[in-house]
Protein backbone atom coordinates (compact mmCIF):
# COMPACT_ATOMS: atom_id res chain seq x y z
CA UNK A 1 0.00 0.00 0.00
CA UNK A 2 1.17 3.28 -0.90
CA UNK A 3 1.39 6.26 1.63
CA UNK A 4 -0.43 9.03 1.19
CA UNK A 5 1.93 12.37 0.92
CA UNK A 6 0.84 15.84 2.11
CA UNK A 7 2.04 19.27 2.03
CA UNK A 8 3.03 21.53 4.76
CA UNK A 9 4.60 24.57 5.93
CA UNK A 10 8.29 24.72 7.71
CA UNK A 11 6.26 26.57 10.13
CA UNK A 12 3.65 24.07 10.63
CA UNK A 13 5.72 21.42 10.67
CA UNK A 14 8.11 22.94 13.79
CA UNK A 15 4.30 23.18 15.40
CA UNK A 16 3.50 20.05 14.86
CA UNK A 17 6.90 18.51 16.50
CA UNK A 18 7.16 20.81 19.16
CA UNK A 19 3.58 19.37 20.38
CA UNK A 20 4.50 16.17 19.77
CA UNK A 21 7.48 16.76 22.03
CA UNK A 22 5.33 18.52 24.77
CA UNK A 23 2.95 15.97 24.46
CA UNK A 24 6.00 13.02 25.01
CA UNK A 25 7.07 15.04 28.22
CA UNK A 26 3.33 15.52 29.72
CA UNK A 27 2.79 11.95 29.70
CA UNK A 28 5.69 11.14 31.06
CA UNK A 29 5.26 12.98 33.62
CA UNK A 30 1.88 11.38 34.39
CA UNK A 31 -0.65 13.74 33.06
CA UNK A 32 -2.18 10.89 31.49
CA UNK A 33 -3.18 10.16 35.13
CA UNK A 34 -4.45 13.67 36.11
CA UNK A 35 -8.30 14.05 36.17
CA UNK A 36 -10.04 15.52 33.33
CA UNK A 37 -7.35 14.00 31.13
CA UNK A 38 -9.15 10.83 29.32
CA UNK A 39 -12.52 13.65 28.93
CA UNK A 40 -10.19 15.87 27.09
CA UNK A 41 -8.63 13.27 24.60
CA UNK A 42 -12.54 11.43 23.95
CA UNK A 43 -12.87 15.33 22.95
CA UNK A 44 -10.83 14.99 20.20
CA UNK A 45 -12.28 14.60 16.65
CA UNK A 46 -11.76 11.18 15.04
CA UNK A 47 -10.71 11.78 11.61
CA UNK A 48 -7.57 12.83 11.86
Amino acid sequence: MKKEMVEISKEELDELRWDSLVMKALRAAGVDNWDGFDEAISNLPDNL
